[in-house]
Formats: structure tokens, sequence, C-alpha cells
């Protein structure tokens, strides 16, 4: 996923990270945006989001749910990988945290047929 944030400054996401770690350095800050190709999904107003890191996966991909209210079945990744909806934010944050100490998280809409 090559996002808006990935490519500002590394000085400008370290004072971002830093305001956000000091406001609340309990969460985890994680930044949420639709999966590259993807153009039949609303952009979410909000990329950047500080989670609770005992919030499971599955919880998080209803707030994204929640925030497109969008009728479509959504995917949610990281990494390219749909982890289990069972997991907790924390963990996920640790296998997968960005070097910039973000976990990038990646929406697109799922194939269903029927």
């Amino acid at each position: 996923m090559d996002s808006y944030f990935r490519t500002k400054p590394a000085d400008k996401k370290q004072a971002i990270i830093e305001s956000l770690l000091r406001e609340m350095p309990d969460k985890i800050p994680i930044i949420i945006e639709r999966q590259n190709g993807i153009k039949n999904l609303p952009t979410l107003e909000k990329k950047k989001f500080l989670v609770n890191p005992q919030m499971t996966f599955g919880a998080l991909r209803n707030v994204v749910i929640d925030r497109l209210d969008s009728k479509q079945s959504i995917i949610l990744t990281i990494n390219n990988i749909i982890p289990l909806q069972t997991i907790t934010i924390g963990e996920l944050y640790k296998k997968y945290a960005d070097i910039d100490k973000f976990l990038y998280c990646a929406y697109r809409n799922e194939n269903v047929f029927g």
C-alpha cells in the first residue's frame, strides 16, 4: 500500500507520531486507507486512528464499515494479509508495525458471488 502518509517526509511523520503518543501513550496509532486501485469505495474522512491495544481486529473492521457507510462487503488487511477477527490490535502492532511506529491497514471490497 503506497499511501499518502508513507510519502510524507520522515521528520513530519515523527512529529505527528510523537504528538499522538504524547496525548495518548496507551493507544496504538493506525493509518487506515483504501487499497490502491480500488475506486468503487469511498475514502475515509479520517485516516489516522488511536485505538486500544485490546480491541480486536474484527471490531476495528466494524468501525471502518460504519465510517464508510457502504453497503458493500469490506475486507480489511495488514500487509495484504487478512488477520483473524479475534486477534488484538496490540498483537498485530507487535508483529506488523512499520518503522515509523504506525500500523498500516488497507480496505477493499470483497468479491461476493450469488
